[in-house]
């Protein structure tokens, strides 16, 4: 498993590979939507960090305090990817993630996981704001949207 601050990182670096800027709210929504598949799809975790069911979406608070400085500038740096070495497994998420999202907006990405009964909203109209959302949700409503989009355990190319 890896932080929050290893899995933006990366993204960041996925990101700048390809001459393309990201924002802390993409890299926020991208690093949660990461570790919500890997959880849906392989019933294992990605990042060793809970999430929060924040005002804005569900959010990892070390992440967010590491750029919260960029506003909704686009992030220069964050630090902590040399320590990124994904499994196959973690790595066809990751990247899968990257080419279904990586061109979305934030408010794209915001969207999504606001809709309602995500495991965001259903953690903030059960418990309220600030709350953990379990992880056992969130495998479970991604396990499901698997189901339905058809998403087999080895990822096709759209999540």
């Amino acid at each position: 498993m890896f932080s929050s601050i290893q899995i933006g990182s990366y993204f960041l670096s996925l990101a700048h590979q390809e001459d393309k800027n990201l924002t802390p709210l993409q890299i926020i929504k991208l690093v949660y939507l990461a570790h919500a598949w890997m959880l849906g799809l392989h019933e294992k975790d990605l990042i060793n960090e809970n999430v929060r069911a924040w005002d804005y979406g569900p959010v990892f608070p070390k992440l967010y305090k590491k750029i919260k400085m960029y506003g909704n500038s686009p992030v220069k740096e964050i630090g902590g990817s040399e320590d990124v070495c994904p499994d196959e497994q973690q790595l066809e998420i990751i990247d899968s993630v990257w080419s279904s999202y990586g061109d979305k907006s934030g408010g794209y990405l915001s969207a999504l996981t606001h809709e309602k009964d995500t495991p965001w909203d259903q953690t903030r109209t059960q418990q309220g704001i600030y709350k953990t959302i379990p992880r056992d949700m969130i495998l479970e409503y991604y396990k499901n949207k698997a189901k339905q989009l058809n998403i087999a355990r080895s990822v096709d190319d759209e999540l």
